[in-house]
């Protein structure tokens, strides 16, 4: 399996252009949905083998992709949680294909975006509470494993 991924900040009046570029093999999300590098490769990881093993929860791999990143079991809300709007300064992408030009030109590629230290624990479900009693790295763990569990939650 192979997957592409890049992050960074948004060029200034792209968010159209970004948005013509979405097909079934790229995602571009939000890059404070993103709670660090593993939280990003984890989810295409785990969305290409979902279409590979065929116990995916949507049709595409890009909206797959957006599921786990989001511990959502819903297209829409995962949308909600993590999708790109004319308010988002910055972006994470996974293309499954080779990424095109045009993507990297709209992005300027900016490590810093993808931080579990700017990542939003409660807008995850994440109790005020816990938060402040678990450490980072307990914290990043905790995000992670809510969305390796994703396909195994019962339907509701």
């Amino acid at each position: 399996m192979e997957f592409h991924i890049g992050y960074g900040k948004v060029m200034p009046n792209s968010h159209d252009e970004l948005l013509s570029l979405l097909d079934e093999n790229l995602a571009i999300f939000d890059a404070n949905s993103v709670c660090g590098l593993f939280h990003l490769k984890q989810s295409a990881l785990l969305a290409d083998q979902a279409h590979q093993y065929g116990y995916n929860l949507s049709k595409t791999k890009s909206s797959e992709v957006l599921l786990y990143l989001t511990a959502q079991r819903q297209v829409t809300k995962s949308i909600k949680y993590a999708g790109i709007t004319d308010q988002t300064s910055a972006v994470a992408w996974i293309s499954f294909n080779k990424p095109s030009t045009e993507l990297k030109k709209l992005i300027i590629s900016d490590d810093s975006v993808i931080s579990e230290n700017n990542f939003n624990y409660e807008k995850f479900g994440i109790s005020k509470k816990l938060i402040e009693s678990l450490s980072q790295t307990e914290l990043t763990k905790l995000v992670t494993t809510k969305c390796a569990t994703l396909p195994v939650k019962q339907k509701k």
